[in-house]
């Protein structure tokens, strides 16, 4: 059985030899007019930033990583626990090789928060 494309005309294979395809991207043709000179835009050579610009003293707040709240929940059979965020009361996730301390529930902690494989986990806990 012959191949469909042995049947093809010249102009046929062109344009599928042309044919943008998932491996070859399409390739873009020159343009006969030039440029318009008026849309030039000129840009000074100081101007030009290349990485990530310093920060200044000014621009850096202090962000306080230590969180404080109040162990909703803690079994320590199992050596987990949860605690409620004093600001947002929002729970936090808490295992027993995050703590500090010794909790129990309704014991007033501060904490730090650490992204976990299921959200944010309350880690470097210990009682205030």
């Amino acid at each position: 059985m012959e191949r469909a494309s042995a049947h093809l005309g010249p102009r046929d294979r062109a344009m599928r030899d042309s044919a943008p395809s998932p491996r070859r991207p399409a390739r873009r043709k020159a343009s006969a007019t030039p440029p318009n000179p008026a849309d030039k835009i000129k840009v000074k050579a100081e101007n030009i930033v290349i990485g990530i610009p310093k920060k200044e003293e000014s621009d850096e707040e202090e962000i306080d990583y230590v969180r404080k709240g109040k162990v909703s929940f803690f079994d320590t059979s199992k050596g987990f626990g949860f605690i409620i965020d004093n600001e947002n009361q929002e729970k936090y996730f808490c295992h027993v090789s995050g703590l500090l301390d010794q909790i129990v529930e309704n014991d007033k902690v501060q904490y730090e928060l650490e992204k976990g494989q299921r959200g944010m986990n309350a880690v470097k806990v210990k009682k205030i």
